[in-house]
């Protein structure tokens, strides 16, 4: 992926079409829908007052095999102009210039209009994380090019909380009207604009929770916090001092356990600490589609699951070594879940105690506790097709590259588990507004 890329995304461009010109000015409207060109043309590299840029040469671009003088044709195309679109990355200033004029909307309105013929001349407009740009930039006669550079910000909680305003809006109507069980997200808030999403996600594309818990406080700093609160601002932020209230009340040998391992503080806040029937939702999880699959088939079982690799082997070497019968969930995750737990909770905090969890990767000791614990519930996995896990299946077009918008595999959630670097909230913020714009639901 080009350098520039990872700020500047160029979605597609348009076959050139011609303008109407009056006195070296544009006169007519940009073609805004004009067919699209099959292939997308790379970024070159060109400099400005003594800044680099990255251009793009439509006179390179649309220059064919016919020569002049032995020497291919100069394609001025006057009188033409193109429609470009851009996808932002990342807030801040965009520094960009063109040759002659162009018009840009920003998420259809427009931002910068400049109909005039005119050498390189430099421009700037403020941009925001996933911002959509047309670009709709025409050509007298001479050099056709335009060029941007990135004068990025980093990430600020008032850019966050500004653009997902609107989305909080139909999250807070939306659950007046629950459908489904309490909500529960146990994370340690290191980007909180994805564990935003992860809920906002959820909640847009149909499920909409009885409540919603947010667990972890005990691992923020005063800014995660501010941050969490207010992005959540429906949210139940459930202190590790009401948790710990719990756990001790049941089996006070929880507690410490529980603070020294993530794994053990997730089964605990998971089963032991009501409501004991909800959905648990990781905060690396975009959703994408309806999960009314999964809610259906919640109605008949006890636990649903986005499921995983299948170590049924290596949970019962763990928790059962004498069991000689597969688990029938060996292959679950405990990243989504819906689960209705009928269990005695004093006698599953001692069997969660009988296993030490030191010797086992973290994951493996919880997953593998879930696992066991419902061998003789009746559990379902869902399709790994729609409850897609990139670290086993990797992801077409990678984190920028797929189509979040029109989602053409039909996933109903990506889940970002496993060890590779989780989307940052730089990314997510490029990200937010094709996953929470394309929501299934009315609500």
């Amino acid at each position: 992926m080009p350098e520039n890329e990872h700020y500047l995304r160029l979605l597609s461009v348009s076959w050139p079409r011609p303008v109407r010109c009056e006195n070296s000015r544009w006169i007519s409207q940009p073609d805004w829908d004009a067919p699209l060109m099959p292939h997308l043309p790379e970024w070159g590299l060109g400099a400005f007052e003594g800044k680099g840029y990255h251009t793009l040469n439509w006179g390179n671009e649309f220059r064919c095999d016919l020569n002049t003088d032995g020497q291919p044709t100069i394609a001025e195309m006057r009188g033409f102009h193109v429609v470009f679109r851009l996808r932002v990355q990342h807030s801040g200033t965009l520094n960009f210039f063109d040759t002659d004029g162009s018009i840009i909307r920003c998420n259809g309105e427009i931002i910068h209009e400049d109909r005039e013929a005119h050498s390189l001349r430099q421009h700037s407009v403020r941009v925001g994380p996933g911002d959509r740009l047309d670009v709709a930039h025409w050509q007298s006669k001479g050099e056709w090019v335009w060029g941007a550079r990135r004068d990025i910000e980093p990430p600020t909680l008032q850019l966050a909380v500004a653009v997902t305003e609107r989305y909080r809006k139909l999250i807070n109507e939306a659950l007046t009207r629950p459908n489904g069980p309490t909500l529960k997200v146990y994370t340690s808030a290191a980007s909180p604009l994805r564990s935003a999403l992860s809920i906002y996600s959820m909640i847009l594309n149909g499920y909409r929770p009885a409540g919603i818990q947010v667990f972890g406080d005990y691992q923020w700093t005063p800014w995660q916090k501010e941050a969490m609160e207010t992005l959540l601002p429906f949210a139940d932020i459930v202190s590790v001092e009401r948790v710990e209230s719990t756990l001790h009340a049941l089996d006070a040998r929880l507690v410490p356990l529980a603070r020294r391992l993530w794994s053990a503080m997730k089964t605990c806040i998971g089963l032991f600490f009501p409501p004991t029937a909800y959905c648990f939702l990781d905060d690396d999880i975009f959703v994408l589609d309806r999960i009314d699959d999964a809610l259906a088939l919640y109605k008949d079982n006890d636990l649903i699951y986005g499921p995983d690799q299948n170590c049924d082997e290596r949970y019962r070497a763990a928790w059962c070594p004498d069991r000689m019968k597969p688990l029938p969930a060996g292959d679950i995750n405990t990243g989504f879940y819906l689960v209705n737990n009928k269990g005695d909770a004093k006698a599953q905090a001692e069997r969660l105690l009988r296993v030490p969890p030191d010797g086992h990767p973290d994951w493996l000791w919880e997953q593998g506790f879930f696992a066991t614990e419902f061998a003789d519930a009746r559990t379902k996995a869902l399709s790994s097709q729609r409850y897609f896990y990139p670290v086993f299946d990797g992801l077409p077009g990678g984190l920028f590259g797929y189509d979040w918008s029109l989602n053409p595999c039909e996933f109903a959630s990506v889940h970002f588990g496993g060890p590779k670097p989780k989307p940052n909230d730089f990314e997510v913020g490029a990200l937010l507004h094709d996953i929470l714009g394309r929501r299934r639901a009315v609500v």
